[in-house]
């Protein structure tokens, strides 16, 4: 092994993160695009009836690497509308030592959330989807995000979750990547889906009917594709709500 004072190694593995800003998922740029006019008026929007989900749960399953804005968007517009919405995520796990990953105190308790590939910030989790029960929610949804539905569809706690969530006929969504957690729990094959388009392929190869189109419901399983697709993808989620 070289021989490096502290010091020196410190200032090595520093270059390895002198790089440029990532890109971001600027919200003003997005929902004031041309095209996007639907998702300004979603977002905007007063509300005609501020209890009009007043009783309503809605479970929102993510993990580090979720897409701040497939979070916030749809979680406000359910929470001005009186409807409670709880992040629920996994039990925290420790990487082993050879995995060269550390973990701030916080991550114990929030899920980092990313605008597209940048950090944003952290998000306080409500609850544990090892504690949770099918009946503590009207309607789940996993949204995207790079990593964040990569951790999730190895998560047996979470893929169980979904198949008894999706056994009772109550809706369940997937947005953007999160299409990805549906496949590996077994949601998709025979059905007509959709999903973020760099992920069609996969679907399409384990079995699912691909659209192309801002939101697909078969039965009470709910996929859809990006953000802006967000206002199509909730009114799909409330003409399921019993």
């Amino acid at each position: 092994m070289t021989d490096f004072s502290p010091r020196e190694i410190v200032n090595k593995l520093h270059k390895y993160d002198d790089l440029p800003c990532y890109p971001k998922v600027n919200i003003h740029f997005l929902a004031t695009a041309p095209g996007n006019e639907h998702l300004l008026k979603f977002m905007t929007e007063e509300p005609e009836d501020p209890n009009r989900f007043k009783g309503k749960r809605i479970g929102i399953i993510a993990t580090h690497g979720v897409e701040e804005t497939e979070i916030s968007i749809p979680r406000k517009w359910f929470e001005e509308r009186g409807a409670t919405c709880h992040l629920v995520s996994p039990n925290h796990i420790e990487y082993g030592a050879t995995f060269g990953i550390q973990f701030p105190e916080i991550a114990k308790t929030h899920v980092l959330a990313i605008q597209f590939t940048e950090n944003s910030g952290w998000i306080p989790i409500d609850a544990r989807i090892e504690e949770v029960s099918v009946e503590d929610y009207d309607a789940v949804y996993v949204p995207g995000g790079a990593w964040n539905p990569d951790q999730l569809r190895v998560n047996p706690a979470v893929l169980k979750y979904l198949q008894d969530f999706q056994s009772t006929g109550k809706p369940v969504g997937a947005l953007c990547h999160g299409s990805q957690v549906f496949l590996s729990a077994k949601l998709l094959k025979g059905r007509k889906a959709t999903g973020y388009w760099n992920i069609m392929e996969d679907m399409a190869n384990a079995g699912a009917h691909v659209l192309d189109e801002p939101v697909v419901v078969d039965g009470n399983v709910i996929t859809s594709r990006f953000i802006y697709d967000i206002p199509q993808f909730v009114k799909a989620i409330i003409d399921l709500l019993n």
